[in-house]
């Protein structure tokens, strides 16, 4: 009896040291999960980026750029229903644009207002739609 328990205290604080292992790892994940869209229509998106809780979008000019201050994580696909996507989108979505792809505020404006990042095609400003912001 006392091999089968010296045997048993060890067994069981492992199972609960790799249960919470576990547990842990589903925890620190990000409860932002990147949008999927069903269905097999093409969708054609806006230039946009999903940052602070807001949607911006690309705009004219030719910004000057100060630090990153993000990076895109979720990347819209180009094919399903728009409207089956959930929305509000997660913060650092966007369509067009690679996952890692590095947003950077723009001099002279509050990040609030302005953010830009390398499109395939150019460097594009990305407008608030904020009242408040500079046009």
């Amino acid at each position: 009896m006392a091999v089968r328990l010296r045997w048993a205290i060890p067994v069981v604080i492992l199972l609960v040291l790799v249960t919470s292992v576990f547990l842990v790892r589903g925890h620190t994940r990000s409860t932002a999960r990147c949008p999927v869209g069903t269905g097999n229509s093409a969708v054609e998106w806006s230039p946009f980026i999903q940052f602070g809780g807001q949607t911006y979008t690309a705009g004219p000019g030719r910004p000057e750029l100060g630090r990153i201050v993000s990076h895109i994580q979720c990347t819209l696909g180009s094919h399903g229903d728009p409207e089956s996507y959930p929305t509000p989108f997660p913060d650092d979505t966007a369509p067009y644009l690679k996952v890692g792809t590095a947003v950077y505020e723009v001099k002279g404006y509050p990040r609030s207002c302005r953010i830009a990042a390398y499109t395939p095609e150019r460097l594009t400003v990305f407008l608030s739609p904020a009242e408040s912001c500079p046009r």
